[in-house]
């Protein structure tokens, strides 16, 4: 098992790649994808779908980079992982803080939160149960 420090650590370089997906061309995207990041490729439509469908002030083009990253891990291990909501939104915030600009742990955490809410209102729906680690808008 991993520990917090390395799954951060692991977070923070996925999101990296990530960046650098958005950033090259295709064309000088040589190097050998991990598993890991053919599997986001592949879930990197939906995922971009979602985001959208949050942030609809706000076209994937005109975002910031290291927060279009950002998000889209986020929606990634949300959708892929069983790591607790709160953790995933813990961790975007956080990388927002660190490599964002000044709004982008209010806006990660903005677009992420709206996921969340129509991600366990969908749980509700199917299970009849409410997700009890629903989290609260965080700044």
């Amino acid at each position: 098992m991993s520990s917090p420090v390395s799954q951060h650590k692991q977070r923070e370089q996925f999101m990296q790649t990530v960046f650098s997906l958005g950033v090259k061309p295709a064309a000088e995207q040589t190097e050998e994808r991990s598993a890991e990041v053919q599997s986001f490729l592949q879930h990197l439509p939906d995922i971009d779908q979602k985001i959208k469908n949050h942030a609809r002030s706000w076209p994937l083009e005109a975002m910031n980079q290291i927060d279009l990253a950002i998000l889209r891990i986020s929606v990634y291990e949300l959708r892929t992982e069983d790591t607790p909501i709160n953790v995933v939104l813990n961790e975007a915030i956080e990388l927002a803080k660190t490599y964002g600009a000044e709004k982008s742990p209010s806006f990660v955490n903005g677009v992420l939160a709206a996921i969340v809410e129509e991600k366990v209102t969908a749980e509700e729906k199917t299970h009849g149960t409410a997700d009890k680690s629903k989290p609260a808008r965080r700044t």
